[in-house]
């Protein structure tokens, strides 16, 4: 059995960069979308979670033409080479980073740093990655690098702005750094505020922080004084964005606001105070009600199983695959609706069975113990004088005594 547990360790690491990469992929192309997703950043060491971010694409130039010169194994080993040139550059800068092959030559990922000074050194590495392969590969590359971010709700707008700088190598030429940063303008400046805030919104909001999610809304306001945007335009997004929230967060409740209504909003303060109370207040609410409900729900599943296996020695994590509830869901019930952890509120669960056994059976006191998988009787009696103010036999002859 141990031999098999091996082998199975064995393979899950094998298997884990292949999930990584996988999880990386949909995390960049489709967005962050779930409170899992968030839990499983940190499970992938992927660099996200609190500290700046860019998102990087290298493309392999004419990589058409690559493929008519060279056969499908030398093209696996270039692709592969420039990988590992890519994870070895950064991480020799001293800099977290993530990526994966996106196919037909391109190489998408994310490099995060603590310190903003860094930028200028994962600048440093990506120029160390292009000229490494012109002088070695029979081939260039262009790299296309998004703004500087936090916050991983914003992975997937960094990711189709590092899309949209290599895409530019049409106009800049080939074998170059291309940093979006350099490519803004009033308009584009706008959509990504929009983008940014949309993003910040559902998270916040999901996250039940109406503290985040006003200061996200906030950011509206940069929009003030955009001569160069027309306010239809604005306008049409801020419907867009009202729209977008209710359909993304309000599950099958229908949208409770004309059109018409919002139309008549003129001032990015009333927007904004609108938003608050129609959309950011209303949603919040609703799902922490509901969030409450599940909650409940999980608890009370929770409570039922270790009641049936209170002499058993469970683990959350053991516990949560039977039940297929994920671990920091069953933690988050069990803190919001009994204000107490796994362990203690089994413990708890244990010393009430104990207890019931000490009124109603004749079970002696290392009986008890030895079922409640308690080393020796004096550990038992020190847990439940502790938890119940006396001593298991005292408690036997109070009980008896009435």
């Amino acid at each position: 059995m141990l031999q098999n547990q091996h082998q199975l360790e064995q393979k899950m690491n094998r298997m884990l960069p292949e999930i990584r990469e996988a999880f990386l992929k949909n995390l960049l192309e489709k967005g962050l979308r779930s409170r899992d997703e968030y839990e499983r950043l940190k499970l992938y060491d992927i660099p996200l979670d609190k500290q700046s971010y860019q998102c990087i694409c290298v493309e392999i130039d004419d990589y058409s033409t690559m493929l008519d010169l060279y056969n499908e194994n030398d093209m696996y080993y270039f692709e592969y080479g420039v990988l590992c040139v890519i994870r070895e550059a950064l991480s020799e800068k001293g800099l977290s980073a993530a990526f994966f092959n996106a196919g037909y030559g391109r190489f998408s990922g994310v490099a995060g740093y603590r310190d903003h000074g860094d930028v200028a050194v994962l600048y440093e590495g990506l120029h160390t990655i292009r000229k490494f392969i012109e002088d070695y590969y029979p081939f260039t590359v262009t790299i296309g690098v998004s703004r500087v971010r936090k916050g991983a709700e914003h992975a997937n707008l960094s990711y189709n702005e590092a899309v949209e700088s290599l895409r530019r190598k049409m106009v800049l030429g080939t074998g170059q750094v291309i940093s979006y940063v350099g490519l803004t303008g009033s308009e584009t400046d706008f959509v990504t505020t929009m983008r940014e805030v949309e993003n910040g919104l559902v998270q916040a909001v999901r996250e039940a922080d109406r503290e985040k999610a006003y200061a996200v809304l906030d950011r509206l306001m940069e929009l003030k004084g955009e001569e160069k945007v027309d306010y239809r335009r604005i306008q049409h997004h801020l419907i867009e964005l009202s729209l977008f929230l209710w359909r993304e967060l309000a599950g099958e409740e229908r949208f409770p606001h004309s059109i018409e209504q919002m139309m008549r909003l003129s001032t990015l303060e009333q927007w904004i105070g609108w938003l608050r109370e129609h959309c950011i207040d209303r949603l919040i609410g609703n799902l922490s009600r509901n969030r409450h409900k599940q909650y409940m729900k999980i608890s009370a599943m929770l409570t039922q199983y270790m009641i049936n296996h209170c002499e058993e020695d469970l683990r959350l994590g053991d516990v949560c695959r039977e039940m297929g509830i994920p671990v920091y869901i069953a933690k988050k019930a069990l803190k919001e609706i009994h204000q107490t952890t796994f362990s203690e509120y089994f413990f708890h669960i244990r010393i009430e069975q104990s207890k019931k056994w000490l009124e109603q059976s004749n079970m002696t006191i290392e009986e008890i113990s030895f079922r409640l998988y308690y080393s020796n009787a004096q550990n038992f009696s020190r847990a439940f004088k502790k938890a119940v103010g006396v001593s298991p036999g005292q408690y036997r002859k109070l009980r008896c005594a009435k």
